[in-house]
Formats: structure tokens, sequence, C-alpha cells
């Protein structure tokens, strides 16, 4: 039985870890675009305020907590090993249509469609 992308978002969004997965002052443009909606673009510049507007300040909150670790990252002195793929499909923004609504190919009803666009496939 599969659990419903509502459910398991509410889920997901309070895991700590998902902060890890933001983009990286390392390897983003402060200024490049990651959300892009008809009234605001969101970058590094401004994720605090697209997780308020989200009304979820724990988002930004995590994010601060993971920051450092990640802008002063040491190797840990274990043994780590790395998998990767070639040629993965890589999101490089959303585009988000507020106030516009549309029916999926499942049928499905959904208030603010998202768009996304590929970038260079990057083999994560």
């Amino acid at each position: 039985m599969a659990l419903r992308e509502s459910i398991m978002k509410q889920m997901q969004i309070t895991f700590p870890s998902l902060a890890w997965l933001l983009p990286s002052r390392l390897f983003w443009k402060p200024d490049e675009v990651l959300v892009q909606t008809d009234k605001k673009n969101f970058s590094l510049n401004n994720l605090e305020e697209y997780f308020r507007g989200l009304s979820y300040p724990e988002g930004w909150e995590m994010r601060k907590d993971t920051e450092p670790y990640q802008l002063h990252f040491q190797p840990p002195g274990v043994e780590v090993h790395c998998l990767y793929g070639v040629n993965v499909p890589t999101v490089e923004k959303y585009s988000i249509f507020l106030g516009v609504t549309f029916t999926d190919v499942r049928g499905r009803f959904n208030k603010y469609p998202c768009l996304t666009t590929e970038g260079v496939p990057d083999g994560s």
C-alpha cells in the first residue's frame, strides 16, 4: 500500500537531514534562480523568504543548522564509498504557477502546477 503524497510530504519535511540536500553556496551562484513563480523568483539570496512564504520557517532553521558544516566540511577520517550514475536527469529549476489550476495525466486536480527544467546531468 502506498501513502498519499500529501501524507508523505508532511512527514518528510520534518526530517532535518533533508536540509543537507538544499543547494550549497559552494556550487550555486547566490542569485541563480532555484524556484520561479509568476510573482517572484527565489535564489540562495532569499531562501529564508521562500521558506517563510511556504509558512515553513522550520525549513530555514534547518538550513541555518546545516550550512556551517557544508561550508567548512572536514573529511570524517573513515573510508568513504561514493555511488553515482551516468546521464541521470537533474532538475535545475522549478517554476510554480500560482493561481493556475490543471488536471494531471492521472486525472488529479493540482492547484499549483510546477514545471521542472532539467539541466546537464551531473550523475547524482
